[in-house]
């Protein structure tokens, strides 16, 4: 027989989990918000570019990585650099175009063109699992109090 308070109890768990994702989601889907919403694009000189290794707890990798100085920041000009696969490219000009958010400490900058819409897709799921649990959650709580409430009327009608 499966115990309805473990049932609940795991309910509930799931939901905690599900409004930690949420929490998280938010932040860089508003993030992701302010690209949309402020990003301002700028073509810039790369200076220099440089390889890495980019080492974690199971593997390493090479990485590339480019230093440009973006014009035109609130505080003046700023050293900026971006980080790419091994196996990127640098254009033969030696340019790049990059999307970066006006007053933002630090400096957010990007390749134009990169756009995260799965950030903005996840707050949406984790809303409807939400939503999807709490009923559940409900319904078995007006389960409980309707049961509770069924045995005292047996109990006074005997």
């Amino acid at each position: 027989m499966i115990d309805v308070h473990e049932v609940s109890v795991n309910h509930i768990k799931l939901f905690l989990i599900a409004v930690g994702m949420l929490l998280l989601s938010i932040y860089f889907s508003a993030t992701e918000i302010r690209y949309l919403v402020s990003g301002e694009d700028r073509e810039v000189a790369v200076i220099d570019t440089y390889e890495f290794v980019r080492k974690n707890r199971y593997s390493e990798s090479v990485r590339k990585g480019v230093r440009f100085i973006l014009p035109d920041v609130d505080q003046g000009s700023q050293m900026v650099a971006l980080e790419f696969a091994n196996s990127w490219m640098l254009p033969a000009d030696g340019k790049l175009w990059v999307t970066w958010i006006p007053r933002s400490s630090p400096v957010k900058v990007r390749l134009r063109g990169e756009q995260e819409f799965a950030w903005l897709l996840i707050p949406l799921g984790a809303f409807a699992f939400m939503g999807i649990k709490i009923r559940k959650i409900w319904r078995e709580a007006c389960a409980d109090a309707d049961g509770e409430h069924r045995s005292r009327q047996r109990a006074r009608r005997a």
